[in-house]
């Protein structure tokens, strides 16, 4: 895929989010390390914002800037606990001895607390979680609409206007419009706000495997298999208003998936106006995790 046409296509951009359709893959996860370091070297975006707790990955940026710091203590969202991704980090890490500490990594995510509460964002971000953990994961919509809207609030108090960022989320958080009357994500905050000066870039995938927790098993991980008839080639769409390039469709997922259905839990969402790129990787693989631990168990 032409990364080089890509990043000209979105260099004027201000904020640029990075979707995926599951959490669970390595091929994405492959390309948007290419797509970052495009971003980073040619075109002076600085700042990569993820969707993992704020407090957490406090610890990853002061590693990234050369610092004695446990970095893995700081990742706790499933889709950055692989492999790939730690080597964006190091790739980071290296990059910012050579150029002043450029590159900065925040957290927008308010699931979890790791450091002590010590600045008033800190203490904010802390009631939040809180408040959060109160609203039960049944409560689907009032959970997605509380969480959402607590992570624009935490990206916007980090957000600094003289740079550039890149956020990465599942596709749900970074799309530009809902697909429904009931929701906002947190996209919608980022579109409302900076308008054209946001790009949300979509992803999906027809066929392969991605890593997920299985339901019906105890929440253990396991691989799912994917295979949807008729689905768009591997590529990148450049999307106009308006314009349906997936009459059929495109696929997202979860971290969560059925091995009794598991093509239920990767379902059928129409794309509307809710991108303005979509990358299509086709055969996909799942990611190698970090680590074998009891939070997969």
């Amino acid at each position: 895929m032409n990364i080089t046409k890509l990043g000209e296509k979105i260099r004027e951009k201000k904020i640029i989010g990075i979707g995926e359709a599951t959490h669970g893959q390595l091929k994405i996860n492959e390309f948007r390390n290419r797509l970052i370091k495009e971003l980073i070297t040619k075109y002076n975006f600085s700042v990569i914002a993820i969707e993992d707790e704020y407090s957490c990955v406090k610890r990853i940026d002061k590693y990234i800037k050369n610092r004695s710091e446990n970095f893995r203590d700081g990742l706790k969202g499933f889709p950055f606990l692989n492999k790939t991704f730690i080597r964006l980090i190091e790739w980071i890490r290296e990059y910012n001895k050579e150029n002043d500490n450029k590159v900065s990594i925040i957290g927008f995510d308010c699931q979890e607390t790791c450091l002590k509460v010590e600045s008033k964002l800190d203490r904010r971000v802390d009631i939040l979680v809180k408040k959060l953990d109160k609203i039960g994961y049944r409560d689907s919509i009032k959970r997605i609409n509380f969480r959402d809207k607590c992570m624009f609030e935490i990206f916007m108090s980090q957000y600094d206007e003289k740079k550039k960022y890149i956020v990465i989320g599942h596709n749900g958080h970074i799309h530009r419009e809902s697909y429904d009357n009931k929701t906002k994500w947190f996209g919608n905050y980022l579109e409302s706000e900076f308008g054209e000066k946001y790009c949300a870039i979509g992803n999906t995938f027809y066929s392969g495997e991605y890593l997920g927790k299985d339901m019906d098993n105890n929440y253990r991980m396991g691989k799912v298999s994917i295979d949807v008839k008729g689905g768009l080639r591997s590529g990148i769409y450049y999307i106009k208003r308006g314009e349906n390039i997936g009459e059929r469709g495109i696929y997202e997922g979860t971290v969560l998936f059925s091995s009794k259905e598991p093509n239920k839990t990767f379902e059928k969402m129409e794309i509307k106006n809710r991108f303005d790129i979509l990358v299509v990787i086709n055969e996909e693989l799942p990611f190698t995790p970090l680590i074998i631990s009891k939070m997969f168990l």
